[in-house]
């Protein structure tokens, strides 16, 4: 009766493990991913704008005219998984954010990616970790 109580929770683990992905955030990352998660998941403009790098930022919002909702908008872009086609979500409509994979190149950069569901589309988003100085930021598409 053991063996069969140990074998059956040992499955029910490796199941369960073999359908999560386990993501292993740098720890000097983990503040700014946090922020950053949270920002979305609470729908807060102001912790969105925190966790982008201020250069970024400034330099996206100045060619933007001022236009900071507009900002936000355009980070959550990607192609959507099941039709295949780019498209924008609406920051206000996410219903569903978090961090799908994390990808470093040879030159030891960051590449966060992240999956955002709305109820109409489900996308991958890219963004990249800057640091500047101490202080870590992400950067979207540029233009």
């Amino acid at each position: 009766m053991k063996n069969t109580i140990v074998l059956l929770f040992l499955f029910f683990i490796f199941t369960f493990n073999g359908n999560t992905q386990e993501i292993n955030i740098p720890k000097d990352h983990t503040k700014i991913v946090q922020t950053f998660l949270t920002g979305v998941n609470e729908h807060s403009n102001a912790k969105v704008l925190k966790s982008m790098d201020k250069n970024y930022r400034k330099e996206q919002i100045k060619f933007l005219n001022g236009n900071k909702e507009q900002f936000i908008n355009e980070l959550f872009g990607g192609e959507d998984l099941n039709t295949h086609k780019y498209m924008n979500q609406v920051f206000e409509k996410i219903q569903k954010f978090e961090l799908y994979s994390i990808i470093k190149d040879k030159q030891g950069n960051y590449k966060y990616i992240f999956r955002s569901q709305d109820g109409q589309s489900d996308i991958l988003i890219t963004l990249f970790l800057s640091k500047e100085g101490k202080k870590y930021g992400f950067e979207g598409a540029r233009g």
